[in-house]
């Protein structure tokens, strides 16, 4: 048998390899990412159709911490998604919603006649859900960018109820001493933190923020949590390394707030391990990723950003005496 022949004929003589066109790296690149995204959904979709359970409004004990991919076949979840209107994917904006409902659902503060104040809201459909519930909703942004029309959602409830609840207001989240902030049953913000500037900075932002809340409300503040490296370089947009969290635990815990148990696992199940990639600056990439759009996607509870991998992690704590 001539050598090579297993694999398609003999090698090039070295003239010829030279000479042939060499692969763009910029198209290998993507069409690896295209390959594991694929494979991803592949996998993502046999789990969630085999492993996904009838919605269920149940008490689970959230404790602090990431999302896993159990989470996203569990009943709690699946009710909060009915309720929302949203499908069942294994995203972490979703978590994050189902997370902060279930916290304030365990914690007696959703129902009607609570208050709540939301965080950077943007256009996230919890302060219309909320509303529609006969909760008292102050939804905020930051100045300037806080948007009444993408805040209320008609599926939820008619425009007259949703004025009748809901306050729009500009607050930012690290000026919190209005005395007019004060005795929510509820509040929270998702992926808001962040925003801040500095670690330091942030925790004293998370520790005033307990002001706006009676004694027994229920806070829940969704984050971004940088697992690897450990701690990462300075960025414009912080990313939370595991001590951020630890301290901050212990700065509540200390002036006498209660801080759900916490717990920084990651999941045991193989698509846990998955890491999406948030940009691939590549040519040929966005190309190559509008031919193939999956349903359902590829899992996005973990992402690379650059130099760091990150997931959210939701922090619950209840306001002391």
């Amino acid at each position: 048998m001539p050598r090579g022949s297993l694999f398609g004929g003999r090698p090039a003589p070295p003239e010829a390899r030279s000479s042939a066109p060499a692969e763009s790296p910029d198209i290998t690149a993507a069409a690896l990412r295209l390959n594991a995204r694929a494979a991803a959904a592949f996998s993502v979709a046999q789990f969630l159709d085999q492993a996904q359970t009838a919605p269920l409004l149940q008490t689970v004990d959230l404790g602090c911490r990431p999302p896993v991919m159990q989470d996203m076949v569990s009943p709690w979840l699946a009710y909060w998604a009915r309720e929302l209107d949203l499908p069942v994917r294994a995203h972490r904006k979703l978590w994050e919603y189902a997370v902060v409902l279930q916290a304030f659902y365990e914690g007696g503060v959703l129902k009607p006649g609570s208050r709540a104040l939301g965080f950077g809201v943007g256009d996230e459909p919890l302060p219309s859900y909320m509303a529609s519930l006969g909760m008292q909703v102050l939804a905020s942004d930051m100045p300037g960018v806080t948007d009444p029309e993408a805040i209320f959602q008609d599926r939820f409830l008619p425009r007259e109820d949703f004025e009748r609840r809901v306050e729009v207001s500009d607050i930012h989240f690290g000026k919190l001493n209005d005395p007019s902030l004060r005795d929510f049953d509820a509040c929270w913000s998702c992926s808001v933190v962040g925003a801040l500037g500095a670690e330091h900075i942030a925790e004293e932002a998370m520790i005033k923020s307990m002001d706006v809340l009676r004694p027994g409300g229920v806070a829940v503040h969704v984050m971004e949590f940088a697992f690897a490296p450990d701690l990462p370089k300075e960025r414009n947009d912080i990313f939370f390394p595991r001590s951020f969290f630890e301290s901050l635990e212990r700065g509540l815990n200390g002036r006498g707030h209660r801080v759900q148990p916490v717990s920084f696992a990651l999941g045991t199940h193989p698509l846990d391990a998955y890491i999406d990639i948030a940009a691939l600056d590549v040519q040929g990439a966005l190309a190559l990723e509008d031919l193939w759009r999956f349903d359902p996607p590829a899992p996005h509870l973990k992402v690379s950003m650059g130099d760091v991998m990150t997931t959210s992690f939701a922090l619950i704590v209840t306001r002391g005496g």
